[in-house]
């Protein structure tokens, strides 16, 4: 749909791969990349308050520390990924393993 247009190119020059939209099955923009840019952008922002220097102080700071949380929000949801599908392998070995010990054939 419409709604995935706008991340359609920073979704393919991030990833290549990425997640997937719903709706049209579109690669869009990943979800925990956007909120850690957001929140190295925000914190970036707080600690200057909370020193109480001007918010845009170093403004470089806030582009090192939004693409820093971009990557690691990337890699939170990498990592995610990757561990639902160990989880799916362990359950399939699991359910392997239990099948030989009641001495059925395992369905492949």
């Amino acid at each position: 749909g419409r709604h995935c247009l706008l991340f359609l190119s920073l979704s393919a020059a991030y990833s290549g791969e990425g997640a997937r939209c719903y709706t049209c099955a579109r690669p869009t923009m990943p979800l925990f990349s956007l909120v850690g840019a957001t929140l190295g952008f925000t914190g970036v922002m707080v600690s200057n308050m909370l020193r109480k220097v001007p918010v845009w102080r170093e403004p470089w700071e806030h582009v090192i520390f939004a693409g820093v949380g971009w990557y690691l929000g990337g890699k939170v949801k990498r990592f995610e990924e990757s561990t639902n599908e160990d989880i799916k392998e362990l359950k399939e070995r699991y359910r392997l393993r239990q099948m030989r010990l009641e001495g059925a054939q395992p369905q492949e």
